[in-house]
């Protein structure tokens, strides 16, 4: 077989393996797409809110999971002493933003 017919094979495996992958990764990526919007698109937004009154933080809001709650509850106390918050924080079924990694750390 000569060289010219080997470069030819080549090019065209490579041609076909391309069109392959793309075609694959296209329907892959669809469906990356459209499995997340579905999951989110039913979890509620999550809440936070703190406030001073009378030398003592309230925290107030509905958080994604007992950890992230945990982590802002020792933040608190960090920040604020033992026993100088209120917690009304409740876990429920909400979405995690990227936000809330901030709150606890």
């Amino acid at each position: 077989m000569s060289n010219k017919a080997i470069m030819a094979l080549s090019a065209l495996a490579f041609v076909i393996l391309c069109a392959w992958c793309l075609t694959r990764n296209h329907s892959m990526a669809g469906a990356a797409t459209v499995a997340p919007a579905v999951a989110t698109a039913t979890l509620a937004a999550p809440s936070f809110n703190a406030s001073i009154s009378g030398g003592k933080v309230t925290l107030d809001g509905t958080l994604p999971d007992e950890a992230t709650k945990a982590g802002i509850i020792i933040r608190t106390k960090e920040l604020y002493g033992e026993g100088n918050y209120i917690d009304h924080l409740k876990v429920g079924s909400v979405a995690r933003p990227g936000w809330l990694g901030s709150l606890a750390g």
